[in-house]
């Protein structure tokens, strides 16, 4: 993913009251929060198109079906269909809801689910 990939991919977590932040969470750490990262696979051909699984792992103290709600406003925020925007460096982006699934627990009262967006980047003219 492209830098300004990233940053948008932020500022839309941001505007869906995500409690996110990129790899790991830097402040202090409350009781529901997302941390995310990506793989990421490039094109070969000319048009130099980057594709990536961008994951977010949800982690709550409160209830897996509070998790099952952010996921629910996650999958609305980028349907089917991909949410796109043209990117300060000139590139395309598209992400969209691709898949999730609730983390076994492996502490008592911590709760953690794991959701993939699809991510299409390209090169603008």
């Amino acid at each position: 993913m492209t830098i300004e990939g990233l940053k948008w991919l932020n500022t839309q977590l941001e505007s869906l009251n995500i409690p996110y932040e990129y790899m790991m969470w830097k402040s202090d750490v409350p009781d529901t929060y997302f941390v995310g990262q990506y793989s990421e696979t490039v094109s070969i051909e000319e048009g130099g198109e980057v594709d990536s699984d961008f994951t977010l792992i949800g982690t709550t103290k409160d209830s897996y079906l509070l998790l099952e709600e952010y996921k629910e406003v996650i999958e609305k925020g980028f349907p089917d269909y991909g949410l796109t925007e043209v990117l300060s460096n000139g590139w395309g982006i598209a992400v969209m809801f691709d898949s999730a699934f609730p983390i076994p627990a492996i502490e008592e009262g911590v709760y953690r689910i794991n959701i993939v967006l699809k991510v299409k980047e390209w090169k603008g003219e």
